[in-house]
C-alpha cells in the first residue's frame, strides 16, 4: 500500500467514527507520525503514515439514570454542558460516552410537601449539610435524584417546650426509648424538621400518687386498654408524655356500701349524669380516680316523711341555705348522701305563746343549745326539726297561786302525785305543764 492509499484509509476511519456518535468530546485528534528514515543509499524515503489516537476520558454520571433517559431535558437547561459539547447532540450521543456509577440515590426520609425549599436545611451550617460532591447543585436538581416514599411522619406526642432536647430520652438506654436504626446518626436539631410538635398528649384524669403502676389499670386486659399506638411502649414512658392532673378527682360524697354499680345513678337520664369525658368509662374505672370522702354527709335531723322537697327550706331563700358545693344538686340527690333515719327529739311542751325558743334555750336560762346548734340562731329553724310531741305533759289541775315551789308537794310521798321524771334544773314546771282553767 503506497502513501496515498494510507491517507485515504485514515480519512475513511475518521468519517466512520463520526457516524457512530462517538464524537461526544473532542476525543479525536490526528497525529502524523513520521518514521525515522533509514540511512540507506539504495531505497527511497517512505511517505508519512497517519495514525488515529482516541482520547475518550468521559466523566461518569454521578446520579442514577434508570428512568432519566432524556438527558437534553435538563442539559443544558438545568445543568449546563461544557463548551466543548455541541448543544445539538442527542441522548444516544451522551450515553455512548457517559455511564452511571450509581444505581439508586438516597431516599428523602421525610415528607416533601411543606419542605420544598431544600436549602433551608440542606446547606453548610444548616441542620443537615450537603456532601462535598453536591457543591454547585441547585434545589431543582434535588428531586431529580432523590425521591421519598414516606407517606406520613409520626407527630411528637408530648410537650416540646419542656422537653426540647430529644436525645435526653430518645436513644438514651436508661430511658428505654430507642431510636430506629435509620435515625442513629441524626442530631436532635433534625427531629423537629420532620416531626410535627403540635400534638399534645392528654393529661391524666387522676393524681399520680398511689397510681404509679400505670399498667395495673391500663393493660390490655384491664379496665382501660392502651391505644394500639402504645402497644410496645414501656411503663416508664407514660409520664414522659402524660402529666398528672393538678386538679384531683372529686371525692365521692356518699357511702359506697352496697353501691358498686355507679352507672345506676350516674348517667344520662338518671339522678346525676356524668361529664361528657366519662362517656366510655365503665363502673370498674370509677374507684380508680374517685375515692370515698373522709367526712360522711351529716344525717337529716328532722322527720323526712312530710318534708321531701328539700329546697323549700334549704334553698337560697330558705332557713338553711345549701353549701356552695350543692348548688347544682337536686332534691332527689339529698337522701343519697344524707341519712334520713335520725329524727330530732320532740319538744316536750306546747309552743303556744312561745315563739322565741332561744329565750329559754340558752346558756344562761333553762337549757342551753347543743354545740352543734350554735350557728342555728333563727327561731324559725327550731320547729323545722323539733316537732311538738303528740302526748304532752298533764295539765296542772289546781290553782298555783302562791304555789311556785312544786317540789314542796310533789316531791313528798303521800301528799301529791310524785314527779315521774328527773328535774335536771327544771325549776319552772309551767314550762311544760299547762295550768288548766
Amino acid at each position: 500500500m503506497n502513501a496515498l492509499s494510507k491517507l485515504w484509509l485514515g480519512a475513511f476511519v475518521i468519517a466512520a467514527l463520526g457516524l457512530t456518535g462517538c464524537d461526544l468530546t473532542p476525543a479525536v485528534e490526528a497525529t502524523i507520525v513520521t518514521p525515522a528514515p533509514k540511512q540507506t543509499t539504495s531505497a527511497p524515503t517512505p511517505a508519512p503514515t497517519a495514525v488515529i489516537v482516541f482520547a475518550h476520558g468521559a466523566p461518569q454520571v454521578p446520579t442514577p439514570t434508570g428512568d432519566r433517559n432524556n438527558c437534553v431535558a435538563c442539559h443544558p437547561s438545568m445543568s449546563p454542558m461544557p463548551a466543548s459539547h455541541d448543544k445539538t447532540w442527542d441522548n444516544r450521543t451522551c450515553q455512548d460516552c457517559h455511564v452511571s456509577v450509581m444505581k439508586t440515590a438516597a431516599t428523602i426520609p421525610h415528607l416533601v410537601k411543606g419542605h420544598e425549599a431544600c436549602a433551608m436545611c440542606h446547606a453548610a451550617g444548616k441542620v443537615a449539610p450537603l456532601p462535598a460532591n453536591h457543591n454547585g447543585r441547585t434545589e431543582k436538581m434535588c428531586v431529580l435524584c432523590h425521591t421519598t416514599s414516606v407517606k406520613s411522619v409520626p407527630a411528637i406526642a408530648h410537650d416540646t417546650q419542656t422537653k426540647s432536647v430529644c436525645t435526653e430520652c430518645h436513644g438514651n438506654a436508661s430511658k428505654g426509648l430507642p431510636l430506629p436504626d435509620s435515625h442513629k446518626s441524626w442530631t436532635g436539631a433534625m427531629c423537629a424538621a420532620c416531626h410535627d410538635s403540635k400534638l399534645i398528649a392528654p393529661q391524666m384524669a387522676h393524681a399520680s400518687a398511689e397510681h404509679e403502676k400505670c399498667l395495673d389499670c391500663h393493660g390490655a386486659k384491664e379496665n382501660l386498654a392502651l391505644p394500639v399506638s402504645h402497644k410496645d411502649r414501656p411503663e416508664k414512658m407514660c409520664t414522659v408524655c402524660h402529666t398528672a392532673s393538678s386538679v384531683p378527682a372529686p371525692a365521692i360524697p356518699h357511702s359506697i356500701a352496697n353501691r358498686t354499680a355507679c352507672s345506676e345513678c350516674h348517667r344520662a337520664g338518671r339522678m346525676a349524669s356524668v361529664p361528657a369525658s366519662h362517656g366510655r368509662r365503665s363502673d370498674a374505672t370509677c374507684l380508680a380516680c374517685h375515692n370515698p370522702g373522709k367526712n360522711t354527709a351529716p344525717a337529716l335531723t328532722h322527720p323526712f316523711a312530710a318534708r321531701q322537697v328539700c329546697d323549700e327550706c334549704h334553698g337560697s331563700k330558705g332557713a338553711l341555705p345549701l353549701p356552695a358545693s350543692h348548688a347544682k344538686r337536686t332534691n332527689i340527690t339529698c337522701t343519697v348522701c344524707h341519712d334520713k333515719m335520725i329524727n330530732a327529739p320532740f319538744a316536750p311542751h306546747s309552743i303556744a305563746d312561745r315563739t322565741s325558743c332561744v329565750a329559754c334555750h340558752n346558756a344562761k336560762t333553762l337549757k342551753p343549745l347543743p354545740v352543734s346548734h350554735f350557728k342555728r340562731s333563727a327561731d324559725a329553724m327550731c320547729g323545722m326539726c323539733h316537732l311538738v310531741a303528740k302526748t304532752l305533759p298533764r295539765d296542772i289541775s289546781h290553782p298555783i297561786q302562791n304555789r311556785q315551789n312544786c317540789v314542796a308537794c310533789h316531791g313528798v310521798k303521800g301528799k301529791a302525785p310524785e314527779i315521774p321524771h328527773p328535774l335536771n334544773n327544771r325549776q319552772d314546771c309551767t314550762m311544760c305543764h299547762h295550768v288548766k282553767g
